[in-house]
């Protein structure tokens, strides 16, 4: 089933890669869908590498789906329905293709 309509902001802004939000034909249900950096030289993540040694020193991305709110605003305790790490910036806009064509079908 097609969705009732797709707010889809492609543009890069600092970590920020690709932000979608997918309203469904039930007025209740929307999906953020949101693709980012995460910054191996912050001090959040260099605090995290500390205490799990299986965390990498690089740079990576993530894609990230939750159900949201019409506006986009997700809850701070919702548990992704989808989340996938990426290596480069292309791996993780293809992802955050297949993600949104995943949810938009659902």
């Amino acid at each position: 089933m097609r969705p009732r309509w797709i707010d889809d902001d492609r543009t890069m802004r600092g970590d920020c890669v690709a932000h979608t939000i997918i309203a469904k034909w039930r007025p209740w249900v929307h999906y953020l869908v949101s693709t980012f950096r995460v910054d191996s030289s912050s001090p959040t993540q260099q605090m995290i590498r500390s205490l799990d040694s299986q965390q990498s020193s690089d740079d990576y991305f993530v894609t990230r789906v939750v159900r949201c709110g019409r506006y986009g605003v997700a809850r701070p305790e919702s548990e992704p329905l989808l989340e996938r790490k990426y290596r480069t910036v292309d791996e993780a806009r293809a992802g955050h293709d297949e993600a949104v064509n995943a949810f938009a079908e659902k």
